[in-house]
């Protein structure tokens, strides 16, 4: 069951972040990224990206959790990648990288289950207009553990 869970965790965090990479708008850096990416250097993609993200593209940010699940969240260094990222894209006021980091302290994706962070994370989502944040909250507030919430979800 946990191992379900914790696919389904993954597979939400991926269309999370692949929404934020389609609502964005196109900048020099990510494209140039892109392309590097495209012709086979991904090393050099995840250099630019990084060098775009630290200049606050979102999109970057996005791509960067994106690739951090993509290389498998059970790595520490892409929970590490992942985390950073969702934080500093949700500090920018994008409620889906704020929900994204929620989801990532609620679900225990990490080892542990952090309630306090989610809920901060959640409240940030909620204040930056997310529709879906209120209920995340109350799941955090009355403590339930990620599977009954994902069951709700896929249900």
């Amino acid at each position: 069951m946990q191992i379900i869970t914790r696919t389904v965790t993954i597979v939400l965090l991926m269309l999370v972040t692949f929404s934020i990479l389609s609502g964005c708008e196109r900048q020099n850096g990510y494209d140039l990224a892109t392309e590097k990416g495209k012709s086979g250097s991904i090393n050099e993609a995840r250099i630019m990206m990084l060098k775009a993200a630290d200049a606050s593209n979102i999109q970057a940010m996005a791509w960067l959790m994106q690739d951090a699940t993509a290389q498998g969240l059970g790595k520490p260094s892409a929970r590490r990648q992942f985390i950073t990222w969702a934080e500093r894209c949700a500090e920018t006021g994008n409620a889906t990288c704020a929900e994204s980091a929620g989801i990532f302290y609620w679900s225990g994706i990490d080892g542990s289950v952090n309630f306090e962070m989610a809920e901060k994370w959640f409240i940030k989502a909620k204040a930056s207009g997310s529709g879906s944040a209120g209920g995340w909250i109350e799941d955090v507030k009355r403590r339930r553990p990620a599977a009954m919430s994902i069951q709700k979800l896929i249900a």
